[in-house]
């Protein structure tokens, strides 16, 4: 489930923020300007705030990864399978993250 990122309280967002950025062992003195990109994406919807019922979790994810989630949640609900699924995304959520952040577009 999409939650938008108005209905947190700030401090929830920035702690959802400093989570999602501290997972990789980002430096502390790299975290303020990975901070200050992800809520940028976070704002402009390139990064969505998920609520995952399964896990009772928030987690971001691009709205590609979101889709894909939700495809297999669809689908092994079809298969009658329980699966948790927003751990799938790590690796390409820190893709996302490395490329924007290399290429510094934000």
């Amino acid at each position: 489930m999409i939650i938008p990122p108005n209905k947190l309280s700030a401090d929830a967002l920035a702690g959802l923020i400093e989570e999602y950025v501290t997972r990789d062992g980002t430096n502390l003195a790299e975290m303020g300007s990975k901070a200050d990109m992800i809520r940028r994406a976070v704002e402009s919807k390139r990064l969505l705030v998920v609520f995952d019922e399964q896990s009772e979790s928030v987690n971001l994810m691009t709205p590609e990864d979101y889709q894909k989630a939700e495809l297999a949640a669809e689908q092994a609900a079809e298969q009658g399978d329980d699966v948790t699924y927003c751990e799938d995304y790590s690796e390409a959520e820190q893709e996302w993250v490395d490329q924007r952040y290399d290429d510094d577009e934000c």
